[in-house]
């Protein structure tokens, strides 16, 4: 997902129902930090599309650190 995917649209909250907060405070499920779950409803689309975008990168960090751990 880029900024540009982002941009003119409506923005749906990304919770996928499985809500559990890691130890930095981010959800595993969403990526999105406990502020900006619990902030979602008040924020301005602009904003939820700010968060998105650092949401996606913080999932990659923690599929990749998921990835690492042993079975």
């Amino acid at each position: 997902m880029t900024d540009k995917d982002l941009w003119g649209q409506h923005v749906a909250n990304p919770c996928i129902g499985y809500c559990v907060l890691n130890d930095q405070n981010v959800c595993e499920g969403c990526g999105r930090t406990r502020d900006e779950r619990t902030d979602w409803i008040f924020m301005s689309d602009d904003d939820k599309r700010k968060v998105l975008v650092s949401a996606e990168k913080r999932m990659e960090e923690i599929k990749k650190k998921n990835s690492q751990l042993p079975n």
